[in-house]
């Protein structure tokens, strides 16, 4: 797992060398380009020097395909069909023609495993190739433990909710899902303002009322088995989140002196302690799967409250 890592972090890093040769998949080509629709040129089809990497997906289907076996200086017409939901209705569907001609070709390189390398990653001892792989080892570790605890819970969640019939009120879904809505805009904003009009509640509202359920349920379970949070589990998740920090007592420190953040911590532990208190009265059955299996996020899966 820890080689493949290498691997993948490498191609994350990759260089771009010139090469005399045709273009082919994966390859970085650069180009001037002209897009025509029933004759006529369109807004946003032209470009001078713009780089698309063969394979990336970054252009519309089939653009990227009428690249392969081309050489610097060569030009071509490629035709297209921009996608039938592309997101200018103008083009969408359209049949369409690029005339293109290639600028350069670059094959992609993986960088080389020297300090330089090492040094981008700011390694806590020495450069070097054994400090590298323990430490992406143990990021590794950490990712695993997170993922595999998060899908516990989602599994135990559903099927508490599979067991339990909850009418849910309707002013607390509306509630969660207009939370839902603006995290959505702050996050994803970037800048671009976003009314709240142009993301309609109904794209939040199942998952809205999964949360709800969810949250009735961790209380129900809470009240019922008289779970108070535990002050070490809570020190344990205190120290989790300060790890990921340069200074780590500083954000403890933090966490302690600061009431609001260390209920949430204490919300984080009481809700670790339901899984295990949950699963001390349930049947267990356990499969081994690979690493990227296990740490692939679940679709829909429901994401706990801030």
């Amino acid at each position: 797992d820890v080689d493949e890592m290498v691997e993948t972090v490498r191609e994350q890093r990759l260089d771009y060398e010139l090469v005399e040769r045709a273009a082919k998949e994966k390859d970085k080509v650069n180009m001037d380009f002209e897009g025509f629709v029933d004759g006529e040129p369109f807004e946003g089809g032209k470009a001078d020097g713009a780089d698309v990497i063969i394979g990336s997906g970054q252009m519309i289907p089939g653009f990227e395909d009428g690249l392969i076996g081309l050489n610097l200086g060569e030009e071509k017409e490629i035709e297209v069909t921009f996608p039938e939901k592309y997101q200018s209705k103008e083009l969408a569907g359209k049949d369409a023609k690029f005339k293109i001609r290639i600028n350069g070709v670059h094959e992609p390189k993986k960088p080389d495993m020297d300090e330089k390398f090492f040094e981008s990653f700011g390694l806590r001892g020495n450069n070097d190739i054994e400090t590298f792989r323990s430490e992406l080892q143990e990021n590794m570790q950490k990712e695993l433990e997170k993922a595999v605890e998060e899908k516990l819970r989602n599994q135990i969640m559903d099927s508490l909710v599979e067991k339990n019939e909850i009418l849910v009120p309707k002013a607390l879904v509306e509630q969660e899902a207009a939370q839902m809505r603006e995290q959505m805009i702050q996050q994803y904003g970037g800048g671009v303002k976003i009314e709240p009009g142009m993301l309609p509640a109904e794209m939040f509202s199942d998952q809205a009322e999964k949360r709800v359920k969810n949250s009735l349920l961790i209380g129900a379970l809470v009240e019922q088995n008289g779970l108070v949070a535990d002050e070490e589990k809570t020190r344990k998740v205190i120290d989790e989140i300060a790890a990921d920090y340069d200074d780590p007592e500083q954000v403890r420190n933090y966490y302690l002196s600061n009431e609001e953040q260390l209920n949430q911590a204490r919300h984080i532990a009481l809700e670790r302690q339901m899984v295990d208190f949950v699963m001390s009265l349930a049947k267990v059955s356990s499969k081994t799967v690979p690493y990227k299996e296990a740490v692939a996020r679940e679709q829909n899966a429901p994401q706990e409250n801030a």
